[in-house]
């Protein structure tokens, strides 16, 4: 009891030497030793975990060098073609651009449609235009879900206006193109 009780005064005079900012110094050093083994080890041990993981993903996405195909660049561009889906599956596509519209709030009161079939072209080009109204950010995202699930679709242009300058709502004209390959 002595040793306890003469340790507990011994403190007390240190920190009573210290003063305020003494152990104002003192208690920021104990919370940046927790912050250190509460935060940040953790945090140093996943990445590390991270690191490993890419390693051994990295080791077994190489393909032996027997499994390599060479192709030449006729049979590259035919893979290239082979991207594209066939021109019966622009409804299917379609579908997805309405849905992207419907999940995002975006209105869809029409379209305008055309067929561009180029000459000396493997592909077909179906331009679709729509006058969009929503928020700025609901017309970014319904873009940006038409461009991640339709992957035939490019968008060709965008044009913003808007009636009143704290008018929430914007009417844009988006035109995407669609190609596919043509029936044979």
């Amino acid at each position: 009891m002595k040793i306890s009780s003469l340790f507990v005064w011994r403190i007390g005079r240190c920190l009573r030497a210290l003063g305020r900012p003494g152990m104002l110094g003192l208690l920021l050093i104990g919370v940046s030793i927790a912050l250190h083994f509460f935060l940040l080890a953790p945090i140093r041990q996943e990445v590390s975990d991270l690191k490993n993981e890419a390693r051994q993903l990295r080791a077994r996405s190489k393909l032996p060098p027997s499994e390599i195909k060479v192709l030449n660049p006729a049979e590259q561009l035919a893979d290239f073609y082979k991207f594209f889906p066939l021109q019966d599956a622009v409804p299917e596509g379609m579908g997805r651009i309405y849905a992207a519209a419907s999940a995002q709030g975006v209105v869809l009161e029409r379209g305008d449609y055309q067929l561009a079939n180029e000459r000396d072209s493997k592909l077909v080009r179906y331009d679709i235009v729509f006058p969009v109204k929503g928020g700025y950010l609901q017309i970014r995202k319904f873009i940006a879900q038409v461009l991640n699930e339709v992957p035939n679709a490019s968008l060709d242009s965008i044009v913003f206006t808007r009636q009143r300058i704290n008018d929430p709502m914007i009417d844009a004209e988006l035109k995407f193109a669609l190609y596919v390959r043509p029936l044979q």
